[in-house]
């Protein structure tokens, strides 16, 4: 084992000097050392090949998981390298991987496990001294976080802009469930039915919210506009809380700051889908308890 892997980085310091060299006569003869030299080769080609030629070393490997494997990294910044895959293992997987409505439901699933722990963890806190003093400032933190990134274009330590939007997301639902504890028909408006109840404090009741608020991995938004457009619905908010204004004031300012929210979680997950995969990966493995439909 040694002399092999003596071999396999003798091999791997010659296609790291130069990619172009291949098939290089010092290659390791173990398959599982060849299949990951050529993927190490095509890291580095990566860096200095042209996009076409990246794509043809690509559609010239063999149809197994390293070549899947390097596909989705690769694709990460091109993403054009996911078009017209000639592997059939490879294309039938991203086919399912990509496949919008299983993204949806993937991303929707797992903002419901994390509001479900945290909902655990925290309770009614976020509520609890009420829409002024409690609901709003939980709102802000995230808001001015998202206008930080957009002046900055830096995430926060610890918190991903990805993140960010998906909390607000779920902070705006709540918000609505609360309002909607006051005004039975907007209950209705964020697809709950049945008595009226404390909508808020119910798990089930927020699966329901969030299935009904348009949360999607999107082509049709861009991130920037999104997030200006998210920033800009709190700042028509949280006047109207100040001034108490009509509830009916408050609930149309709540809902065009939730549809901006989850229209910027859409963009961010349809532009950055590793992303997207890694909050769903996170999230699907926490909490297997099923979900109201």
């Amino acid at each position: 084992m040694d002399a092999a892997l003596a071999e396999w980085f003798a091999a791997e310091a010659r296609v790291r000097q130069d990619p172009d060299i291949w098939p290089i006569d010092s290659a390791p003869s173990d398959p599982f050392l060849l299949a990951s030299l050529r993927i190490v080769r095509l890291k580095w080609g990566a860096e200095i090949w042209t996009e076409d030629r990246l794509k043809n070393e690509l559609h010239a490997c063999p149809d197994d998981d390293f070549t899947a494997a390097t596909y989705e990294r690769l694709a990460r910044r091109l993403p054009s390298l996911l078009d017209d895959i000639p592997q059939p293992c490879a294309r039938a997987y991203f086919a399912r991987a990509t496949h919008r409505p299983s993204l949806t439901n993937g991303l929707i699933q797992a903002m419901d496990c994390l509001h479900r722990e945290k909902n655990a963890g925290y309770g009614a806190a976020w509520k609890r001294r009420g829409e002024r003093i409690s609901i709003l400032p939980n709102i802000a933190r995230k808001v001015d976080r998202l206008g930080h990134f957009r002046s900055s274009g830096v995430d926060l330590a610890g918190e991903t802009l990805f993140d960010t939007a998906i909390d607000l997301v779920v902070y705006a639902l709540k918000y609505e469930l609360f309002l909607a504890e006051q005004v039975p028909s907007l209950a209705e408006r964020i697809g709950l039915q049945g008595a009226a109840r404390a909508y808020s404090d119910l798990d089930d009741d927020f699966t329901v919210a969030l299935r009904h608020a348009g949360v999607t991995p999107s082509p049709d938004h861009e991130v920037d506009r999104e997030l200006a457009a998210a920033v800009d619905s709190f700042e028509d908010l949280w006047p109207k809380v100040e001034a108490e204004a009509d509830l009916e004031a408050r609930i149309a300012a709540a809902g065009r700051l939730r549809v901006h929210a989850a229209r910027l979680v859409g963009a961010i997950a349809q532009s950055q889908p590793q992303v997207l995969s890694a909050f769903i990966r996170q999230w699907s493995t926490r909490d297997e308890t099923p979900t109201a439909a």
